[in-house]
Parts: C-alpha cells; structure tokens; sequence
C-alpha cells in the first residue's frame, strides 16, 4: 500500500508522503530506500513542493543516508514534518528538508552508529574504522544543516541527545515549531536506547523497563556474550505469536518509552525471561500506569518480518 496522498489532488495540494515506521528493507516490512524511490518516482519531476510526515525511532544507517540523498537530489521544495519523533537515522532524513517543522512536543534524537559485529581481529577492527567513519559523515549532515560545528554534533551524538522543537530550532536542526497540534509518538524500534537519555516527557513504565532490562544484563553477563540481548527480544517476540501480546511494542517497553498494554505481556517478560510475576507487578504498580485496564494497542507492523530484519541488520551497520 502507498504511503503517499492521493495523487489526484496534486493541483491543489502538494503530495504528501508518510515516513511513520522504521527505516530499512521492504522486505522486512520497514521503509526503505527503495519504497521512496517508487513513491517519488512516482510523483515525478513536476511537483514543486513535497510534504513529508515522519515518526520514525530510526533504523539502518546505509537505508535512511540513499533516503536522505533522494529527497535532497529532488527538484521540489522539500518540507519535513515531525509528527512525533526522529530519532537516530530518520533524524539524517529529516534534514533533507528544505523546511523542517517539529510539532510541539516532537523530538529528534542523535547518536553514534552502532553495529554488531563477529569475527578475527581484523575485522572487528574494520567495523570500528567503519563505524568512526559514519559517525563523521552523520555529524556533518547535522552541521551542514545547521552552520555549527561538526565537533559539537559529533559531542552530542556521543551524549545520545534528544532534543525538543524549541531546541532543535535553536540549533539550527528545525525552521519552526508548529503549535497547532501536539506530537504523539508511537512506533516500534528494532534498537533499544538508552533508558538514561529519553526525556521523561516520553518515559512509559520505567520501573517496570529498569527491572526488565536489570534482568536482561544478568543474563548477558552470564553468558558473555554481546548478542544475548537481540537474541531475547527476537525470542520475546516470536513467543508473543498468538498469545495476548501479540503486537505488544516490546523493544519500546524495554527502552521505556510504552506501556506494557496488557497483563498477558507481563506473562511473556516472565515466562521468557524467568522473573517471578509478583516481581513485575509490583514494578508495574509503582509506575502507577492504567495499561492494563486499556484495549492492546497492536503495532501494524508484522513481527514475523521484525524478526528476521534481526538477523541480518545485527550483522550490518544499525542506528
């Protein structure tokens, strides 16, 4: 299904495309380069001005870059629209944007790329020669838009920095701030940020994330081994098919920024990661959140893709 308004109205308002999910392959039930190729192709040379709505937690770093150099090699006016949150590389391809409106309470959020990577010497060395690199060439998109420095950006990435609208436009990242509607963010994330660095303003059940996460670790110390944690939440995921949390956001739930939505979820955290139910509700409780009196909010996305976008973007450069 395209993501882009119905070209119809083309004489009287401008194509609208919608960047509202992660960022990778198509296949993988992500959007990607490819998928903005066709939508763009498909609007042609003509229009002089695009819109673009994006909430995207981000996604694979060579996808969103070919993403960001489609919308900028464009002949239209470009205007960007932040509806909730870019973060990580959607945050690249928002500053495609020859216009760049954040609404009031949107954010964007930068950091260092990150991979996972196997192999001899050699070739981990060669992952963080690559890794350096990208963070070199991220940071200068940011201070290309902006004026500023590359080191100051590369100074916030290495912070993971989320920014609001007011200081995005501060920074030179954002044109305006529109006040006519509040940012609602919702999406699902194959990267896991961290817990430390999102706002409070996007914090969901955060003790309940704390103790989850706490979990995780012990066991990632127990086994020694840096794909233990992508490994468990494919594993959450995959159990939660055709139980009650199936479409449960569970990496947002684990970076603390969603409710865990049903009591069935706590059920998978326990049963896959072995902690005693009492334990999470009580952590539940001191959030103090209604999610579990409220009706699942399931994510469109089809985790059976997520699951295998795993396995192959833990082995390419992520976010």
């Amino acid at each position: 299904m395209s993501s882009t308004k119905n070209a119809t109205n083309a004489a009287k308002e401008p194509p609208e495309l919608h960047i509202l999910d992660d960022i990778g392959p198509s296949w993988a039930g992500m959007m990607g380069a490819k998928w903005l190729a066709g939508e763009l192709k498909a609007i042609g040379n003509d229009a002089p001005k695009i819109s673009v709505r994006m909430n995207s937690y981000g996604g694979e770093v060579f996808e969103g870059l070919t993403m960001y150099n489609l919308l900028k090699d464009h002949p239209a006016s470009i205007h960007m629209h932040i509806d909730g949150v870019a973060a990580s590389i959607a945050s690249i391809i928002a500053m495609a944007g020859d216009t760049i409106s954040m609404a009031a309470g949107s954010y964007l959020m930068i950091h260092n790329p990150w991979t996972v990577a196997v192999g001899e010497a050699g070739d981990l060395r060669h992952s963080a020669d690559l890794l350096d690199s990208l963070t070199d060439t991220l940071a200068e998109v940011y201070a290309s838009r902006s004026g500023k420095t590359k080191g100051e950006f590369l100074d916030l990435m290495a912070k993971e920095t989320w920014i609001d609208a007011e200081k995005a436009v501060s920074l030179g990242l954002a044109t305006e701030v529109s006040s006519n509607k509040q940012a609602i963010v919702n999406s699902l994330s194959p990267k896991l940020y961290s817990l430390e660095t999102v706002p409070d303003g996007l914090r969901r059940c955060a003790t309940l994330a704390a103790k989850l996460n706490a979990r995780i670790d012990s066991i990632d110390r127990d086994t020694m081994d840096c794909r233990t944690r992508g490994h468990l939440v494919a594993k959450l995921m995959q159990s939660a098919q055709g139980t009650g949390a199936e479409g449960v956001r569970i990496p947002e739930i684990l970076a603390g920024k969603a409710d865990c939505q049903t009591e069935a979820a706590l059920e998978l955290f326990s049963n896959v990661l072995e902690i005693p139910m009492d334990d999470l509700k009580a952590a539940h409780a001191e959030d103090g959140c209604r999610c579990q009196s409220d009706s699942i909010i399931t994510s469109k996305v089809d985790h059976r893709a997520q699951i295998a976008a795993w396995k192959v973007v833990g082995q390419r450069i992520g976010k």
